[in-house]
């Protein structure tokens, strides 16, 4: 399973000051990069499609336009399936669409440099994580990134938890709220390393008191209502606003397990209308104000420990579709399902 690993948070962060790009001297990079920035404000325009939460989104889109008030951002937020579709579609008619898509797929995105659809990124903030993982195959730099946590309401848990075992204790009465595995192949991954790294405990959850979400927002909802006492499929950029407007839910990162996150990396397409525009997002967006805005207050976890409020570096396992194939997907949703009793 590939991971992000803090200590390629580290090296990326350790290069910033001399860092060289695809053997361009930084010199070199920096002039021919004002004329990419001069360029995209003529364009005037850049259209991203992505599936980051509705959140991060707005963040974004109000960060860059004060970055970049000469440049439109465009942006068509949907679920991945749909969104992959409609690339390959303008692909394949050469019809004017995406100039940039962020998704966490890494299948898909090994499938459209293997077929050249996609630019390497040549922005002077993207320059210091060639060679890291924060730099996906030299063509799409990760740009937000989080793992699963556990949540719980401080008004209605009176024994806050520590670790996954903790959950699943004799003693503990509380109703605890799961996604559904076929919310998502992320949630299939999540539930299968559970599994793996805790013999038993799929057992051991379904004789509690559970309640199924069919997704991570409806559930972030339940527990900050108090509606459960617990989220056992916790994703910070959905917990992160309700926490920021008051709600009383606490997070915890157990260690009794593989923490299993996503990575969402962009790209600019080859037949991107606005090549220039679509450069400088991508590379502003890893820029510490545009990490900042997609990362921040908890949203995720940023490139550099230079971003405030973001959250702390943490190991994780992301999902390899060449691994977790929709008949797997499949398989594992039967037997959740089953075991869960539903």
């Amino acid at each position: 399973m590939f991971t992000i690993s803090r200590r390629s948070l580290m090296w990326a962060a350790a290069g910033l000051a001399s860092a060289s790009f695809l053997g361009a001297p930084v010199g070199a990079m920096a002039a021919g990069w004002q004329d990419t920035v001069a360029s995209a404000q003529k364009e005037g325009k850049v259209s991203l499609y992505t599936s980051l939460l509705p959140v991060q989104v707005e963040r974004l889109s109000a960060a860059f336009a004060k970055a970049f008030p000469g440049i439109e951002l465009r942006v068509t937020r949907n679920t991945e399936n749909i969104l992959t579709q409609k690339i390959m579609q303008e692909q394949d008619v050469a019809a004017e669409g995406a100039d940039v898509l962020i998704v966490t797929n890494t299948d898909f995105i090994d499938q459209q440099i293997a077929n050249g659809k996609v630019e390497k990124p040549i922005g002077e903030h993207v320059a210091p994580f060639a060679g890291t993982k924060f730099l996906y195959k030299d063509f799409a730099p990760v740009v937000a990134s989080y793992y699963v946590v556990v949540a719980y309401n401080a008004d209605v848990v009176k024994v806050p938890p520590a670790q996954f075992a903790d959950l699943v204790d004799a003693a503990r009465s509380d109703e605890i709220g799961l996604t559904a595995v076929e919310s998502g192949s992320g949630a299939a991954l999540f539930y299968d390393v559970l599994r793996q790294d805790l013999p038993g405990y799929w057992e051991k959850l379904a004789k509690k008191k559970i309640k199924i979400f069919p997704g991570a927002v409806p559930l972030s909802q339940a527990v900050a209502s108090g509606e459960v006492g617990i989220a056992i499929y916790g994703v910070p950029p959905a917990l992160s606003p309700l926490i920021k407007k008051g709600a009383p839910i606490k997070l915890v990162s157990p260690t009794d397990a593989r923490a299993v996150g996503g990575s969402f990396a962009a790209q600019v397409l080859k037949n991107a209308k606005n090549q220039a525009a679509a450069q400088v997002l991508v590379d502003w967006m890893v820029s510490p104000d545009g990490q900042q805005a997609l990362n921040g207050d908890g949203l995720g976890m940023p490139n550099s420990p230079s971003v405030t409020g973001g959250l702390p570096p943490k190991d994780f396992v992301l999902l390899d579709t060449k691994i977790y194939t929709s008949e797997k997907v499949k398989a594992i949703n039967a037997e959740w399902r089953g075991m869960m009793g539903q």
